[in-house]
């Protein structure tokens, strides 16, 4: 990717990868932009050191202007759990130019860039926090499926908990770190996380520190066991209001803290993201918090698939256990067609399933809000598997 370096005006080259010596001055660029300009202070490198690591210097790409970085997009390469399945993935972030420089369509090709550095590491989902027309142009759009609910606790007299013994108290770090990491390996969809990336995504807190949040890590125990755990952040940009960044473990007992939570804060809500299908839904319902009113809504930021082929192989194992096995082995394929792209399936027996647009591909396998997908009929054997679940994109992993 060295070799492709263009110029644009004097001085001028990229679109290129970041060199290692070079991280701290793309760390200067990305404060100036997210931070500084913002009346902030520059913690982006401490927001986001997954991101702007050396060991990550090769996905972040940028534009220089005489040895300095004027427009920056940066890559982190993580991995995806489903059922059955670890998905490699990538997630973009950090895009900016420096206001002198804008108009030239820097951006955008750091974005192709990232693009195809996703094809190359065999990425072929990326998850991208903003949905800038940027992104749209690409091909990424909005999916998944929530409901952004702010719950109060319940009038009238409390029910009594179906877990006698319930407590709740913050977690004691880093001993105790552990227990939270096994907790959230029990998370049937989520993001895998080495053992020494916990630390780390804790103490840099990435979406917390944005809103000047005070990140949290509440275990909810019965008895002396610890089951379930709330990461939460609280600040006056959200006054009165608990934000969940996280909740993982047992669904019941995550139910019946959530008011013990609200107490020990001192909030009035909880804002909680809830997504389809989660049996949160229903304990909360049990609990006596509703969870039904709000709207059901694409998750925040937008998703691309950068390699259609490789992402229904690396679908399989997910896939057997729902799908009969020739729309498990059914051949992935892009065609070009009236200007834009055309999604395939086609088993060996001839059955094509098939969509026009990377909008349309999207919204069929991973659904977006309560927008009807027609794309996959109910009596279609995709729809066996079809939406496939996302996680939470606004937790720790956050890029």
């Amino acid at each position: 990717m060295e070799g492709s370096t263009q110029h644009c005006g004097p001085g001028l080259d990229g679109p290129r990868p970041v060199r290692p010596q070079e991280l701290p001055q793309v760390v200067d660029l990305v404060n100036q932009i997210f931070c500084v300009a913002l009346g902030k202070p520059p913690t982006m490198g401490q927001q986001f050191p997954q991101l702007f690591s050396p060991a990550n210097a090769a996905n972040l790409f940028l534009y220089a202007d005489q040895g300095r970085p004027v427009a920056h997009a940066g890559l982190w390469m993580g991995t995806l759990h489903l059922p059955g399945v670890r998905l490699p993935v990538a997630a973009l972030g950090s895009v900016c130019t420096l206001p002198p420089y804008r108009g030239q369509g820097l951006a955008g090709r750091l974005v192709a860039m990232a693009w195809e550095r996703c094809r190359e590491a065999g990425r072929p989902l990326l998850f991208i926090s903003g949905d800038r027309s940027l992104y749209l142009r690409q091909g990424a759009h909005r999916a998944g499926r929530y409901r952004d609910l702010r719950l109060r606790p319940p009038a009238g007299t409390p029910k009594p908990s179906a877990l006698p013994g319930l407590g709740i108290r913050l977690a004691r770090l880093p001993e105790e770190l552990p227990i939270v990491a096994r907790l959230h390996q029990q998370e049937p969809v989520r993001w895998h996380r080495p053992w020494e990336a916990w630390p780390e995504l804790i103490e840099a807190a990435g979406y917390a520190t944005i809103y000047h949040l005070r990140q949290e890590l509440w275990l909810v125990t019965v008895g002396e066991n610890p089951v379930a755990c709330w990461v939460t952040g609280r600040g006056e940009a959200f006054p009165g209001e608990l934000l969940v960044l996280e909740a993982f473990g047992n669904r019941q007992a995550l139910a019946a803290s959530l008011q013990p939570l609200l107490a020990a804060t001192g909030t009035e809500q909880a804002r909680l993201p809830l997504l389809e299908g989660d049996p949160l839904g229903p304990a909360l319902e049990a609990a006596g918090f509703p969870v039904g009113a709000g709207p059901v809504e694409p998750l925040p930021g937008t998703v691309a698939v950068t390699d259609w082929p490789l992402l229904w192989r690396e679908l399989a194992p997910y896939l057997e256990e729902r799908l009969p096995r020739e729309w498990v082995g059914a051949q992935a394929r892009v065609e070009a067609a009236n200007g834009r792209s055309r999604y395939l399936l086609e088993t060996e027996t001839g059955e094509v399933w098939t969509v026009e647009g990377e909008a349309a591909l999207i919204r069929a396998l991973f659904g977006q809000g309560d927008q009807p997908v027609p794309e996959v009929p109910p009596h279609h054997p995709l729809a066996a598997a079809l939406p496939l679940p996302l996680p939470w994109p606004k937790g720790l992993n956050y890029i």
